[in-house]
């Protein structure tokens, strides 16, 4: 009798440690994604940074091919998008060149969990910073 209650508990606790483990690689695999949208985005922001101000040019860039194809744990529907624009000391976005540009980089992704997005937001002065 005291083998059979044995056994059952170790069954019990077999069955628990696997479902934990698979919890911890859920997880571990959703972390993993996010540091990759994250490192991506990075990228980008320091490309921008370190580009002339008149050289970055205004609109929207649709860059997926070029950033993500690396990346396959990011499932579609995905999609790495930049957004440039003039905004004025307060903020708000302009149609004409002020000085100031602010940029945007969206990574939006699908993983196992759902939809996920990352966004970065700079900006970006023709003086440099604190003029």
């Amino acid at each position: 009798m005291e083998l059979l209650v044995a056994i059952a508990f170790v069954g019990v606790v077999l069955v628990s440690l696997t479902e934990l483990f698979s919890g911890i690689r859920q997880i571990n695999r959703a972390a993993n994604n996010y540091t990759i949208a994250v490192e991506v985005s990075q990228q980008y922001m320091e490309k921008f940074r370190n580009t002339a101000y008149s050289s970055i040019p205004t609109g929207t860039v649709d860059v997926t091919a070029a950033a993500l194809t690396a990346y396959p744990s990011l499932l579609t529907p995905r999609a790495a998008t930049t957004i440039v624009s003039y905004i004025d000391a307060n903020g708000v976005i302009q149609n004409y060149d002020t000085g100031i540009k602010k940029v945007e980089m969206d990574v939006n992704y699908q993983d196992r969990t759902g939809q996920r997005k990352v966004q970065f937001t700079t900006q970006i002065a023709e003086l440099g910073l604190n003029r």
